[in-house]
């Protein structure tokens, strides 16, 4: 089972800045209320953790050890940080090479 380097990212206090650091910020009662109908919350929440800023690369390419011919590619860090956030799953395009034919396949998933 692969650990989500992106959500490593986002909870590592040191290296967030370089996928736009997180902030909290404060929501009026109207934007509350939304974001609780929005995420089906059952109480009213006024302090809601964001993206700070854009993120250094657009691109993050997870490599594990051991899987010499597998990698995982996140196509938008910006986008995916925004969706960890709202603790949502976000897209990663899964490559696997043929290690006797150099070729190799792409699969979609959720993390």
């Amino acid at each position: 089972m692969c650990s989500f380097f992106c959500r490593k990212l986002v909870k590592n206090k040191k290296l967030r800045g370089l996928v736009g650091g997180v902030e909290s910020v404060t929501l009026g009662d109207q934007a509350a209320r939304e974001e609780r109908k929005k995420n089906n919350l059952g109480s009213l929440v006024k302090v809601k953790a964001q993206r700070g800023g854009d993120a250094v690369f657009d691109i993050i390419i997870e490599l594990y050890r051991g899987r010499l011919h597998e990698w995982f590619v996140v196509m938008n860090s910006g986008e995916a940080v925004d969706i960890i956030l709202e603790r949502g799953q976000y897209e990663v395009q899964r490559r696997v090479r043929n290690p006797q034919t150099g070729s190799y396949m792409l699969f979609d998933e959720l993390r």
